[in-house]
């Protein structure tokens, strides 16, 4: 193999090279991303959880009074309402112990 043939094979190898480096570079940074969705998501999670735990909370050491079990002592009785992410009213579900607070998660695991 003569001198001139290995100086080509060896300017290939490094393009491949870079070009390897180049691609590893880009998927180290989609990685960077999701991490970061990621920690969004479970910030958030973690804050919405607070939240339904205050409310638990809340309702759970409402005085004894004309409302029914279940009930909110609001006027006009009813259930207790939560005010879902759309910024839209919705009854609180029965209990809060069975941990069904996010009704979307119901839907994934198939429990509606």
């Amino acid at each position: 193999m003569e001198k001139s043939e290995m100086e080509e094979i060896k300017r290939h190898f490094g393009v491949v090279a870079e070009g390897l480096r180049s691609e590893i570079r880009q998927v180290a940074e989609g990685h960077d991303a999701i991490r970061e969705e990621i920690k969004r998501f479970r910030e958030e999670v973690r804050e919405e959880f607070k939240e339904v735990t205050v409310r638990c909370v809340k309702q759970a050491t409402v005085p004894p009074g004309p409302h029914s079990p279940g009930e909110s002592p609001r006027r006009g009785g009813g259930p207790p309402l939560s005010v879902g992410s759309v910024g839209r009213a919705k009854p609180l579900p029965g209990s809060c112990a069975r941990a069904r607070a996010f009704p979307a998660n119901e839907a994934a695991r198939g429990m509606v």
